[in-house]
């Protein structure tokens, strides 16, 4: 497998923080700008869907 930012679905222990994946497409967009923002805002949409979406904080940016 190779190991591209976009294979994220890796097991993980229940301890990861699920903003990570949001972390690494911050970083990719700071890093390389070539994101596209539809895929950033469908990106945001599943993990808000998902009700996992935090702030650095630790505070939920999820809307209840």
């Amino acid at each position: 497998m190779a190991s591209q930012g976009t294979s994220t679905e890796r097991k993980e222990s229940p301890n990861q923080r699920p903003v990570l994946r949001m972390e690494i497409l911050e970083h990719l967009m700071q890093e390389e700008k070539t994101v596209d923002r539809d895929v950033i805002k469908g990106f945001q949409r599943e993990v808000c869907d998902r009700k996992e979406l935090t702030t650095n904080d630790g505070s939920n940016m999820a809307k209840p």
